[in-house]
């Protein structure tokens, strides 16, 4: 019987999310490139040498002043100049051109661990053709391209929280700590998948999560780890408002940019929009802690996935800086949800298929060239998979075999 249902190709809402999703973005893109007088591309304009690239650069140049010995800063972790060095052996352009065919592996890697987890499709030959597909289908992507034109590393950190996460679903507790404690180690905010560690594992193992976050922030020594956490703070007290950063903080002030919002509201709307987000969070995450029915060795419950979708939602919202080439992280929790077995939900069907629905939607938004602002696609989505968070589901997995 089990094998049957993991034989069945509409056992899950996948083919429903991703169908959605498509038909979603087809319609936005096409919006997007028919509603001008001209045919518009994804930047409008065409990126040159050396101004693509312009992020991969700044932490390749500081990479290379560590490999002499020099005490450069960036505005990322310690650990991810240290990553670089090996790419400064190249050529600039070279490495920046090796490093985005790693990132669309990587993005490949992580889509495939999302589809494998809950073992959406019967073989593990079909999962690779299916993320396979999927790769090309985001790949043509604003947020996709945008990371990749920069250079940024979003899809790395990704992938590095798709292996702590894959990691867990299987009982590898060791490698979901490194693979996590990696992945916060080229920006911060990755640490609140912690979350899921403690429901999994408790305290012990949350606590040497945090231990090793702490330690790998010194990987250059006391003065270096004390500049960077100088850095983050003015981070947060100077945040980059424009309409292509979708944290609340900007949010606020677009609102107010185009009188949506009182000039007097800015700063407490931003801050009463955080405060709630985070509350919603939290409550979560304690009800599936204390009240649910933790599981060690299966893939996550509907609950446990909507927790996680919760978390990627807040990267996006509440760090001070957010911009679009960031969205790419997003990838990760929408498969993981529409991954989740039908059987697996137990608020009313009908209601299960408007969620999925708008969450697909919500992706798509999300995904077309920047036009809109993306922070209301990223507040839906959180909404969404906090519904699902709090569903009366957390019990025993079904353990899923070959």
């Amino acid at each position: 019987m089990e094998k049957n249902k993991q034989s069945d190709f509409l056992r899950t809402f996948f083919c429903f999310g991703m169908t959605v999703y498509l038909m979603c973005f087809l319609f936005m893109i096409h919006f997007y490139r028919v509603s001008k007088e001209t045919f518009r591309e994804d930047f409008g304009r065409n990126f040159t040498w050396p101004d693509i690239g312009l992020d991969f650069h700044y932490l390749y140049n500081i990479s290379s002043s560590v490999r002499d010995g020099g005490t450069s800063m960036s505005v990322h972790p310690p650990w991810a100049a240290v990553s670089y060095i090996p790419l400064t052996f190249l050529g600039p352009k070279s490495a920046y051109v090796l490093f985005t065919y790693a990132l669309i592996a990587l993005l490949f890697s992580a889509i495939f661990l999302c589809i494998r987890e809950n073992k959406v499709f019967l073989t593990g030959q079909m999962d690779l053709f299916i993320a396979l597909l999927c790769t090309g289908i985001f790949y043509h992507t604003y947020p996709v391209l945008f990371a990749l034109e920069r250079g940024q590393f979003e899809i790395l950190l990704g992938f590095f929280s798709t292996v702590g996460l894959f990691a867990l679903s299987r009982n590898f507790r060791k490698t979901a700590v490194i693979a996590l404690v990696l992945a916060a180690q080229y920006k911060i905010y990755p640490v609140i998948l912690g979350s899921v560690l403690f429901i999994r594992y408790r305290w012990k193992t949350l606590a040497v999560f945090m231990a090793l976050n702490v330690l790998m922030l010194f990987i250059r020594g006391k003065d270096v780890g004390f500049s960077y956490i100088k850095v983050v703070k003015e981070m947060v007290e100077h945040p980059c408002s424009w309409p292509g950063n979708h944290c609340l903080i900007s949010f606020a002030h677009e609102m107010v940019r185009l009188r949506y919002l009182s000039p007097d509201l800015e700063v407490i709307t931003a801050k009463a929009l955080s405060a709630a987000a985070v509350l919603v969070f939290t409550a979560a995450f304690l009800w599936l802690a204390f009240k649910g029915k933790p599981h060690t060795s299966s893939a996550f419950s509907v609950a446990e996935a909507g927790l996680i979708g919760m978390a990627f939602q807040l990267m996006s919202l509440l760090p001070a800086t957010s911009h679009d080439y960031k969205l790419p992280i997003q990838i990760i929790p929408f498969l993981l949800m529409i991954s989740r077995g039908k059987a697996d939900f137990t608020i009313p069907k009908p209601l299960v298929y408007v969620l999925m629905a708008a969450l697909s939607a919500s992706m798509a938004f999300m995904f077309v060239p920047f036009f809109l602002i993306k922070t209301f696609g990223v507040i839906a989505s959180f909404m969404i998979y906090a519904v699902f968070a709090f569903s009366p589901i957390v019990k025993e997995p079904k353990t899923l075999t070959t």
